[in-house]
Parts: C-alpha cells; sequence; structure tokens
C-alpha cells in the first residue's frame, strides 16, 4: 500500500509530456469537433429573410479558446443588420452564403457566395457584399478563426394594395 501511494505521487509529480500536450489536443477533438454552430432562437431576421447557419472554427484551437465568442454573436449582429437592409424587399427567392477569415495579425478576409440569385438581385447582393466586407470584426489572439453565415432570401411579401 505504502509502495502505490508513493507510485502514485511520483507520477502526480512528474512533469507534463508532448504525449500531455497530444492528448490534451485529441481531447479538444473530439470534445469540441471540427466546427461549432450557434443555435439563434429566432433565425427569422426579417418577413424574408432566414439565417440557415451560423458556424466558426478554429484549426488550431478546435475549442475556440484563442477568442471571446461574444464576439462571434456581435460580428452576426452586424451582418445580420445588412442583410435586412439589403434583402428587405427582394422579389425573388435565393440563398447567400458569407466566410469570415479572422487571423491574428492579419487583415479580416471576407467571401460571399449565392445560390439560385437571380439577375434582377445584383444591385441587393453588391448592397449587402459592401456592407458586410466592411463589417469590423474581431480579431483571435492567436491562430485563425473562420466565420461562416448562409441565409435564405424569399421574395418579400407583397405590398398592401398592390
Amino acid at each position: 500500500m505504502i509502495a502505490s501511494s508513493f507510485l502514485w505521487l511520483l507520477l502526480a509529480a512528474a512533469p507534463a509530456s508532448d504525449a500531455d500536450a497530444h492528448d490534451a489536443k485529441s481531447v479538444d477533438a473530439t470534445m469540441c469537433g471540427p466546427a461549432t454552430e450557434i443555435f439563434l432562437p429566432d433565425n427569422q431576421v426579417a418577413a424574408n429573410v432566414r439565417l440557415e447557419h451560423l458556424q466558426y472554427m478554429s484549426p488550431g484551437d478546435p475549442c475556440g479558446r484563442n477568442f471571446k465568442h461574444d464576439e462571434i454573436k456581435l460580428l452576426y449582429e452586424r451582418v445580420k443588420a445588412a442583410a435586412v437592409s439589403s434583402f428587405a424587399g427582394s422579389e425573388a427567392g435565393f440563398g447567400v452564403m458569407v466566410r469570415y477569415e479572422l487571423a491574428a495579425g492579419s487583415p479580416m478576409e471576407f467571401e460571399m457566395q449565392t445560390k439560385s440569385a437571380p439577375e434582377a438581385e445584383k444591385a441587393r447582393l453588391e448592397r449587402f457584399y459592401n456592407a458586410a466586407s466592411a463589417v469590423k470584426a474581431f480579431q483571435p489572439t492567436v491562430g485563425t478563426v473562420h466565420v461562416v453565415m448562409e441565409y435564405s432570401i424569399a421574395a418579400a411579401p407583397a405590398a398592401e394594395g398592390k
């Protein structure tokens, strides 16, 4: 019994090894996964604009300890405002996805893709692109964070009296 207690003390006092760091990364990858989706209770941001997905991931830190998670919601609120103001009067249904790449010490990268967007919506899409790409976002303390938001746009309800 004394020998087993002594062995336990030696193991407890042993310095962390590279294997321990590898195990911690393995646990992070298992517990946090490759990407995290944020559930928002009201995804209908306007009568005809719906947020389908809001996901983020940090390749070097799967649990996202390299930034404050409230920053994701702040980014979302800013992009949501741009989506509502740009697409509220849309006359067609289509999809829009935006992706932000935020890296420590580097300028933000922005990308937008559309799905089934008719040419008639070009001005609205350009207005949204300009507003969403101008959004000021956080920078992680280390590494990179990718944030993706996917919206579905429906034709706006017809105005009364038309």
